[in-house]
C-alpha cells in the first residue's frame, strides 16, 4: 500500500511540475516590469523641458532639435501612419488591439509612461521640434534628453519593444550618462554603462510586431 501511495505521488508530481512551470512563465511574461520594483507609471511633468538641457548642452540640443528623435511624434509620416492607418486598423484583428501602445512606447515614451496611449493629434505636423510651450510638455517632445538620461537598464536581454526602466520622478532626478566624473549645476549625475552599449537603441529599434515577427 505504501508503495502504491508513493507511486501515485510521483505520478502527481510528474503531472503537476509542467503545469506549475507554465503558470510561472505566464506570470513572468504577463507582468511587464516585474524585474524592477519601481513603478513605471510616470507623469508628463516628471520629464524636464528639453530647453532646460540647452542651458549647458547647447550643442547637443541643437543636434537633437534637427534629429529624427525630436520629431518622433510630430513628424508628418508618423502622424499619418498612426492616426489614419493604425488606429482604424485595430478592429480588424484582435492582435492589433493594443498596437498603438507599441507605437507610442517608442515614438513618445513620456506619453506611454503617463498612460496617454492615444495622444492628441498634432495640428500642424512638422519635421522639426516644435518650440511652443505646450508641445514641450506632452507627447510632441518625441524621444528627448530627460527621458533617455533617466534610463539605466531594461527588462529583457537583449532589450526589445520599449522595455526600458525609467527613474523619472517629480523631482530633479539624477541623470545617467557615459561621461567620467560628470558634474552639473542643475542635477546629480550617475555614470552608466548603458550609454556605451547598443542596448539603449535596441529597446526601441529591436522590435517585435504583434504577430511575433
Amino acid at each position: 500500500m505504501i508503495f502504491t501511495l508513493k507511486r501515485n505521488i510521483m505520478k502527481l508530481i510528474r503531472i503537476a511540475a509542467p503545469l506549475l512551470t507554465i503558470v510561472m512563465l505566464a506570470l513572468l511574461t504577463s507582468t511587464r516590469f516585474m524585474g524592477d520594483p519601481e513603478s513605471q507609471e510616470k507623469k508628463y511633468h516628471y520629464y524636464e523641458d528639453p530647453i532646460v538641457c540647452s542651458g549647458c548642452h547647447w550643442d547637443k540640443f541643437a543636434k537633437w532639435s534637427g534629429s529624427q528623435h525630436s520629431k518622433g511624434f510630430t513628424g508628418d509620416f508618423f502622424q499619418a501612419q498612426f492616426y489614419e492607418v493604425l488606429l482604424p486598423s485595430r478592429s480588424l484583428d484582435e492582435k492589433l488591439a493594443n498596437a498603438n501602445e507599441d507605437c507610442i512606447g517608442c515614438h513618445s515614451p513620456s506619453a506611454f509612461l503617463s498612460g496617454d496611449m492615444i495622444p492628441r493629434r498634432t495640428l500642424e505636423p512638422d519635421n522639426h521640434w516644435s518650440p511652443n510651450p505646450e508641445a514641450r510638455a506632452r507627447a510632441e517632445r518625441g524621444i528627448f534628453c530627460d527621458f533617455c538620461h533617466t534610463l539605466d537598464h531594461f527588462v529583457n536581454d537583449p532589450p526589445f519593444n520599449h522595455d526600458y526602466i525609467s527613474h523619472a520622478t517629480a523631482d530633479v532626478d539624477s541623470k545617467r550618462g557615459d561621461l567620467e566624473d560628470p558634474w552639473s549645476p542643475h542635477h546629480e549625475t550617475i555614470e552608466s554603462d548603458v550609454f556605451v552599449s547598443t542596448d539603449i537603441c535596441a529597446t526601441c529599434h529591436n522590435e517585435q510586431n504583434p504577430y511575433g515577427v
